[in-house]
C-alpha cells in the first residue's frame, strides 16, 4: 500500500501544520485501498487513535454542555476566501490546463455570486460576493466563537489527486489576521465527523438520545431522514426548519422544548457558521453533519462521498467517488 505523499508531488506551501499523517480510519479501511491518504496534524500520532479521542470526546459532551464541530472543506474555503487557483503539483499538464481554464471561468463568470451544491439540485448556498463581505466581521466572529469553545473539523487531507489543499496556506493567513487560533484542541480531521456517524461508533452517539434537527428538508424526505435516526435507535426527534440557501441570514428562534435534547445535527450549508453560533444556551454538542443527512434520506447516496460506506457494506462496484 502506497501513501499519497509517496506517489504525488505535493506543494510545501500547503504544509501549514507540523506533521503529514496516514489517514486510517477504524470501519473505514477500504478507502485506504490501494492508496492511502495523508493528513495534517499537529502531533505524530497514528489516526485510529486520534478518531477514537475524537469519538470520546464528543460522547462525554452528549446533554451536558455546548460543543460546537464545524466541518469545513472547498465551499466553506471558496466562500471565505474566494476562487483561488490550484497548484501545479500533483497534477499532470493536461488536467492542470483544464482546472486553470475551469476556474479562469468561474473567475470570470461568477465573480459578482457564490453558489454551491451538496447534491445536484440540493443548494448549500447561493448569495452575492457583496452580501458575503458584508457579513465577513460577523463570520469572523462566528467561527472565532466555535473554535474557541469546540472543534473545527478542517479538511486538510492530501489524496491520490488534489482536492483543496491550495486553500491550506490562505486559510491559514486568514484564520491568524482573524485572530482564530487553530491548536491540537480544537482541530480534527473532516471526515471525522462522518466516520462518527456512520461507523460501528454512532450507536454511542444516536441509540436512546433525544435529536434535535436544524435542516431546510421537508415532507417526504424529512420523513426518510427521520426514519432513519429512528432505525438507528433514537428516543425522539425535533426539527427545526431552517432557509434552504439563505441560512447565513436566519435568525433562530430556540423553542423551550428544544432544551430537552442531548444533541443536535445541522445541515445549513455554508450558512452553518451563523446557524452553529446560535445554538450555545442548549448546552448540547451542535455538530455540522452535511452530506450525512442526504445518506439518511436515500441510502443510495453512501456511494457518492468518502467515508459514508462502512467496510461490512462496501462493493467495489457501486462505489463512485473513487475514479477507477
Amino acid at each position: 500500500m502506497q501513501k499519497a505523499k509517496d506517489i504525488r508531488k505535493i506543494n510545501p506551501k500547503s504544509l501549514i501544520l507540523p506533521e503529514l499523517i496516514p489517514l486510517i480510519i477504524p470501519d473505514f479501511l477500504n478507502h485506504s485501498k490501494p492508496v492511502l491518504a495523508n493528513v495534517l496534524s499537529f502531533e505524530k500520532i497514528s489516526s485510529e487513535e486520534w478518531f477514537m479521542k475524537f469519538v470520546n470526546e464528543v460522547e462525554g459532551k452528549i446533554g451536558k454542555e455546548y460543543f460546537p464541530i464545524m466541518r469545513m472543506s472547498d465551499g466553506e474555503y471558496t466562500f471565505l476566501l474566494g476562487i483561488i487557483y490550484p497548484y501545479l503539483q500533483g497534477h499532470g499538464l493536461i488536467s492542470y490546463a483544464k482546472k486553470i481554464i475551469n476556474v479562469t471561468k468561474q473567475k470570470l463568470f461568477n465573480r459578482n455570486q457564490f453558489n454551491a451544491a451538496t447534491l445536484p439540485g440540493v443548494s448549500s448556498g447561493n448569495y452575492q460576493i457583496e452580501e458575503i463581505k458584508n457579513q465577513k466581521k460577523i463570520i469572523c466572529k462566528q467561527i472565532k466563537k466555535i473554535s474557541d469553545r469546540g472543534i473545527l473539523a478542517l479538511h486538510l487531507t492530501y489524496a491520490i489527486k488534489p482536492f483543496q489543499e491550495h486553500y491550506h496556506y490562505p486559510l491559514m493567513k486568514w484564520l491568524n489576521n482573524s485572530e482564530i487560533e487553530l491548536n491540537d484542541n480544537n482541530y480534527y480531521p473532516f471526515y471525522f465527523v462522518y466516520a462518527l456517524l456512520r461507523g460501528q461508533y454512532k450507536k454511542r452517539i444516536l441509540a436512546n438520545r433525544k435529536i434535535l434537527i436544524f435542516h431546510s428538508a421537508q415532507g417526504e424526505k424529512r420523513n426518510r431522514i427521520i426514519e432513519s435516526l429512528q432505525n438507528e435507535g433514537v428516543k425522539s426527534v425535533m426539527w427545526h426548519e431552517i432557509s434552504s440557501n439563505r441560512s447565513m441570514f436566519d435568525k433562530i428562534e430556540l423553542q423551550k422544548e428544544y432544551y430537552d435534547s442531548e444533541i443536535a445535527f445541522i445541515g445549513a450549508g455554508v450558512g452553518k457558521f451563523n446557524i452553529i453560533s446560535q445554538l450555545e444556551p442548549l448546552n448540547i454538542p451542535c455538530i455540522d453533519v452535511g452530506f450525512v443527512f442526504e445518506v439518511w434520506a436515500n441510502e443510495e447516496n453512501k456511494w457518492k462521498r468518502p467515508i459514508m460506506v462502512p467496510d461490512w457494506e462496501w462493493e467495489d462496484e457501486k462505489v463512485n467517488f473513487i475514479k477507477k
